[in-house]
């Protein structure tokens, strides 16, 4: 029962840090870009809201059926606040949990 609450409210947690950068985008807050290459403040809070609900995803978080409508909600706010970020932000954490979980890179390789 405790998992089943602690993932209820990381999805609470999630879907509020959604909900605020959606509201300064709306209000024009953190939208300044420093270099063209860069997230802007709201977008790297959005990227970090999905992130960490891949990366839980992928580690087995919200498995229980009474997640499921709070689950929903969350990926669709995710998916209307910024769609190709929420792609990006997904295949990240899915990739940082692999690396993570059966700790190797792709990039270096010591064998």
């Amino acid at each position: 029962m405790n998992n089943v609450i602690s993932d209820l409210q990381h999805l609470a947690l999630l879907e509020g840090d959604l909900l605020i950068a959606r509201a300064n985008v709306r209000l024009g807050i953190g939208t300044e870009r420093s270099s063209p290459t860069e997230l802007t403040d709201a977008e790297e809070d959005i990227f970090s809201a999905i992130y960490r609900l891949h990366y839980g995803l992928a580690s087995g978080r919200y498995a229980d059926t009474r997640c499921t409508a709070l689950l929903e909600t969350v990926v669709n706010l995710g998916r209307s606040t910024e769609s190709a970020l929420f792609e990006f932000a997904a295949k990240s954490a899915k990739f940082d949990f692999r690396a993570d979980h059966y700790s190797v890179c792709a990039f270096f390789n010591p064998t």
